[in-house]
C-alpha cells in the first residue's frame, strides 16, 4: 500500500506532499538567494486508437511517465503529481533561465518518444508551464498557480511547446526585468560575443558579428530575442544600442590587424535606432573615441526598417555609407524587402537567412539561395550565409559562389576576453603576407 502522502498509480508525492516539499525548496532558495523553476507538465490526450474505449491515461502509462521524468532530472529535483493528469517538477538551484528551459526541452523529448501500451506504442502530448522563484512568485500557491496558467498558454499555443510564466502584474522584489534591463548597462551585466565571418575563396577572417548577451544576476543567461523586444516595447533600445556600438568598436580597436588585415566588426542596428536622426552622429561618435576607422564597422539592417523607414532612412544611410562605413542588409529572404530596396538603398552587402541554409538540401531553397547569390552579385554586392552547421552546407555554397560564411561550424560564439587569444593564435599561424588570413 502506498505511504501516506503519495499517489496511488505512481508512487510520486501527491498535491499535499509536493505543495510541502515546494514550500521546503522555497526557503533554502531565499536563504542560497538560488533560482529555482517549477515545471507543470500538462498532459494531453493520448494518440487515437492507441488506447481501449475510455481510457484516457491508465495507471500503467502514468507509471512509465513518471520513470520517464524521474530518469531526466537530477537527484536533488522533485518529481510529483498536481491532479488525475499533471506531473509537477521542483527544480532548486539552477545556473539560469536557460537551464529551466533546457529542461522542460528534454521532458517534451523523452514524451514524445511513446509508451509501449498493451502491444502498441502509445504517442502523448503535453504541454508545459514553468514559474520561477523569485520572480513569478514568493509562496508554493503563486508558483503551483503561475505554472498552471503557463501550461494553459503553452497548450493554447500548441502542443508540445513550454511556456514561461509572465511576470507582469505579479508581486515580488524581482519581477521588473525592464528596470533590471535599464540598470545592466552600469552594473555590467551586458556584454558582447563574437562569431566569425570568413571569406571562402581564400579561407580567412573577414570579419566578426557582435551579439549582445544579458547575464542577469538572478535568472542568469535572458533570451536575446526576448531582451531585444523589452528594450524596443520599453523605450531602452536608443541607450542599449549606443552603448552595444561604443563597444564594439572599441573592442575592435584592439584586435592584431598586422597579420591578420583589416578586420570588421559588425554590428546590428535596429528598426528604432534606424528611423533616428541622429544615428550618423552616433557613429562618427563611436569610430572617434575608439580610434577604429570608418571601414572597419559594418551596420547590418533589418528588411522591416527598410520597408518603414522610407526616403528619412534613404538619406541617413547614404550620410552612413559616404563615410565609409559599409551597410548589409541582414536575414535576406524573411519577406519584407523588395526587389526595388536593392537598388534603392547604398548597400554593401546581402545575408541570407539561416532557415535557407537550413533548407539547403532541398531543391527549393537550393533554388532560392543561388538566386540571391547570382542576383546580388550582379548588384555588386558581397553574400555572406547565416547559420551555416554543416561541412555538406559549407560545400554548397561554395560551389553557388557564397562569398562568406558565418555559423557553428566554426564553433561557438567567443567572450572578448576569448577572443583575444584566439585572434593572436591565427595571426602566429598565418603566413606575413599582406591580405592573407588565418586558415580555418
Amino acid at each position: 500500500m502506498p505511504k501516506h502522502g503519495r499517489d496511488l498509480s505512481t508512487g510520486l508525492p501527491d498535491g499535499l506532499l509536493l505543495h510541502d516539499r515546494l514550500g521546503q525548496a522555497l526557503a533554502q532558495g531565499r536563504r542560497n538567494h538560488g533560482l529555482l523553476a517549477l515545471i507543470q507538465v500538462d498532459l494531453g490526450d493520448p494518440d487515437p486508437g492507441g488506447l481501449a474505449a475510455g481510457e484516457r491515461h491508465p495507471p500503467r502509462l502514468l507509471e512509465l511517465v513518471a520513470a520517464r521524468l524521474q530518469a531526466v532530472v537530477r537527484a536533488s529535483d522533485t518529481v510529483g503529481r498536481t491532479d488525475r493528469d499533471g506531473f509537477a517538477l521542483i527544480l532548486p538551484d539552477l545556473s539560469g533561465l536557460a537551464a529551466a528551459g533546457m529542461i522542460a526541452a528534454k521532458i517534451l523529448a523523452t514524451l514524445e518518444q511513446g509508451f509501449p501500451i498493451d502491444r502498441h506504442r502509445q504517442g502523448l502530448r503535453a504541454s508545459l508551464g514553468i514559474a520561477l522563484f523569485p520572480l513569478h512568485g514568493d509562496s508554493p500557491v503563486e508558483l503551483l498557480r503561475n505554472a498552471g496558467i503557463a501550461a494553459a498558454q503553452a497548450k493554447a499555443a500548441g502542443t508540445r511547446v513550454h511556456w514561461f510564466a509572465d511576470p507582469k502584474g505579479l508581486q515580488g522584489p524581482h519581477q521588473d526585468l525592464a528596470h533590471d534591463l535599464g540598470e545592466a548597462i552600469d552594473q555590467g551585466h551586458l556584454s558582447l560575443e563574437y562569431q566569425p565571418q570568413i571569406e571562402l575563396g581564400r579561407q580567412r577572417l573577414v570579419g566578426l558579428e557582435a551579439l549582445l548577451r544579458w547575464h542577469h544576476p538572478i535568472l542568469g543567461a535572458i533570451d536575446p530575442e526576448a531582451f531585444i523586444k523589452l528594450a524596443e516595447g520599453s523605450g531602452q533600445i536608443g541607450r542599449i544600442g549606443k552603448w552595444v556600438l561604443a563597444q564594439a568598436c572599441a573592442e575592435a580597436a584592439t584586435w592584431p590587424t598586422e597579420r591578420l588585415g583589416p578586420i570588421r566588426v559588425a554590428v546590428n542596428l535596429s528598426t528604432a535606432q534606424m528611423v533616428g536622426d541622429d544615428l550618423p552622429q552616433v557613429v562618427a561618435r563611436a569610430l572617434e573615441h575608439a580610434g577604429l576607422p570608418a571601414g572597419r564597422l559594418e551596420l547590418e539592417l533589418t528588411e522591416r526598417s527598410m520597408l518603414d523607414g522610407g526616403e528619412r532612412l534613404l538619406a541617413v544611410l547614404s550620410r552612413l555609407r559616404a563615410t565609409g562605413v559599409r551597410l548589409a542588409l541582414d536575414d535576406f529572404g524573411t519577406g519584407y524587402a523588395s526587389l526595388r530596396h536593392l537598388t534603392c538603398f547604398p548597400l554593401d552587402a546581402l545575408k541570407i537567412d539561416r532557415s535557407f541554409v537550413a533548407n539547403l538540401a532541398s531543391p527549393p531553397h537550393h533554388a532560392i539561395v543561388q538566386c540571391v547569390i547570382e542576383l546580388a552579385h550582379r548588384l555588386g554586392l558581397r553574400v555572406t550565409a547565416e547559420g551555416v552547421e554543416r561541412e555538406s552546407q559549407l560545400a554548397t555554397l561554395q560551389a553557388l559562389g557564397c562569398d562568406d560564411i558565418q555559423g557553428h561550424i566554426h564553433g561557438e560564439p567567443l567572450t572578448a576576453a576569448a577572443l583575444a587569444p584566439w585572434l593572436r593564435v591565427r595571426a602566429e599561424q598565418s603566413r606575413p603576407s599582406v591580405g592573407v588570413g588565418p586558415g580555418t
